[in-house]
C-alpha cells in the first residue's frame, strides 16, 4: 500500500500560501500518510506555551493527518519546550522531543534539532540556546551521541531532517560549519537523504564524494508561507532544480517495493517536478568553501 510523507518547512506567517497548502494536503492525503514540519512553526518569535494563541491557527487548517514537527530558530525565540508539551484534540500533534526516530516502511527518519547541532547561526546564538534549555551543553551532545547509536543500529534506508540546510542553492548557499559537522557520520552509516527547510523555496540537489563515490540527496522545502528568490551560484544544469513557489515536497513511497519517489507540489496541487528518490541528475562535490549566508 503507497504511504506518503508529506515535507513543509517554515508555515509560521500562516498566510493564504499556508492554508492553500494545507487545503492540497487534506484533499489528497489518507489516514496512513504523514506531515513532518521542518521548523519555523511560528513567525517571529514560536509559542509561549502550550495553550498561546497561535496554536489557533493550527486548529484552523484542520489536518487530519499525524503531524509531526522539528523546530527552527524562530521556534527557539520563544519557549522551546511549549511545542513538545502541546497537545490537542482537534489534531494530530507529535512531538516526542527536540529529536527522535520514525520508521515506515523500510525508511528510518531521524529527526534532529540544527539549532543543537549550530547554535551560533542566524538569529539565534550560544548564549540564547543556554537560556532556553536545560543543561544545554549535555543536551546538543546527547544529540549527536543518540544521532550516531540510532544510524549505527539501523537496517533500514536512512533519512535526516533538520531545519537548516547544508548546502542550498539559494540565499544560504554552503552551510560550511554544518556541512564539517555531519557530512563524515552521514557516510559512514551511507545516510540516503537529508532534508530540510529555513531557505524560502524549494530544492533539490545530491552531494557526491568522488573519492568514495558516496551520494547524499539534499531536499530543501521551506516554501510553507514566504519566498526567497535568490541563488548562490549561477544558474546551470547542476543547481536548476530550486523552484520559487508556495508549496512543499512529498515522498511516495511505494507499497511492495518500498520505492521512494519525491514530488515537487506547489499551493495549487499543480506538480512542479519528480524524480526517484536516489536519482543523481543534479551534484554538488564535497566542498571546501567558506560559509555563505547567515540570515
Amino acid at each position: 500500500m503507497e504511504r506518503i510523507v508529506y515535507l513543509l518547512g517554515d508555515i509560521g506567517y500562516f498566510n493564504e500560501h499556508t492554508y492553500n497548502i494545507f487545503n492540497v494536503i487534506n484533499n489528497e492525503s489518507s489516514n496512513k500518510d504523514c506531515l513532518i514540519l521542518l521548523g519555523d512553526n511560528f513567525y517571529p518569535n514560536g509559542v509561549i506555551n502550550e495553550s498561546d494563541k497561535e496554536w489557533e491557527k493550527i486548529e484552523r487548517a484542520n489536518l487530519k493527518l499525524p503531524i509531526y514537527p522539528i523546530l527552527g530558530n524562530h521556534d527557539h525565540l520563544g519557549n522551546s519546550y511549549a511545542q513538545i508539551r502541546h497537545k490537542s484534540n482537534k489534531y494530530r500533534w507529535n512531538f516526542p522531543y527536540f529529536y527522535y526516530k520514525l520508521s515506515i516502511n523500510n525508511y528510518d527518519f531521524f529527526l534532529i534539532d540544527t539549532c543543537f547541532a549550530q547554535p551560533d547561526y542566524s538569529n539565534v546564538s550560544n548564549d540564547i540556546m543556554s537560556k532556553k534549555i536545560v543543561n544545554f551543553k549535555n543536551e546538543k551532545a546527547e544529540m549527536m551521541k543518540w544521532l550516531e547509536y540510532e544510524l549505527s543500529k539501523s537496517k533500514k534506508n536512512k533519512i535526516v531532517i533538520g531545519h537548516y540546510p547544508m548546502i542550498s542553492l539559494g540565499i544560504y548557499g554552503i552551510n560550511q560549519q554544518l556541512f564539517t559537522k555531519f557530512i563524515d557520520l552521514f557516510e559512514k552509516y551511507n545516510v540516503k537523504t537529508y532534508i530540510s527547510g529555513h531557505d524560502h523555496n524549494l530544492q533539490i540537489h545530491t552531494i557526491k564524494n568522488n573519492c568514495t563515490n558516496y551520494q547524499l540527496k539534499h531536499l530543501v522545502s521551506g516554501a510553507g508561507s514566504s519566498i526567497y528568490e535568490h541563488r548562490s551560484f549561477p544558474l546551470d544544469k547542476n543547481n536548476d532544480n530550486i523552484f520559487f513557489r508556495n508549496g512543499f515536497i512529498k515522498l511516495v513511497i511505494s507499497g511492495k517495493s518500498n520505492q521512494l519517489k519525491v514530488v515537487f507540489v506547489d499551493e495549487h496541487g499543480i506538480e512542479l517536478y519528480s524524480e526517484p528518490a536516489f536519482n543523481t541528475n543534479t551534484s554538488f562535490i564535497f566542498p571546501s568553501t567558506d560559509t555563505i549566508g547567515s540570515n
